[in-house]
């Protein structure tokens, strides 16, 4: 088994880890960046953003589909 920041999977969790950002400013990217660099076990699966075009930016560069404008409809899914 792999291990996820340390932690040692156990035996029911899912194979990958699913990670949404919300702000995908400077620090949201760097840390989409780590997770993706870091991480083979992460997925970046979703990005909240309040700016539209910062949010379509960022998640067409990271190949992200899922997009919110709203952390609460994110955090739903």
């Amino acid at each position: 088994m792999g291990k996820i920041f340390g932690v040692k999977r156990g035996v029911n969790m899912p194979k990958k880890l699913k990670v949404g950002i919300i702000g995908v400013g400077g620090i949201g990217v760097a840390h989409a960046d780590a997770y993706l660099a870091n991480n083979k076990d992460a997925e970046l699966v979703a990005f909240c953003d309040t700016n539209p075009k910062r949010l379509n930016s960022q998640a067409e560069k990271f190949e992200v589909n899922e997009r919110f404008s709203d952390y609460s409809d994110l955090l739903k899914t």
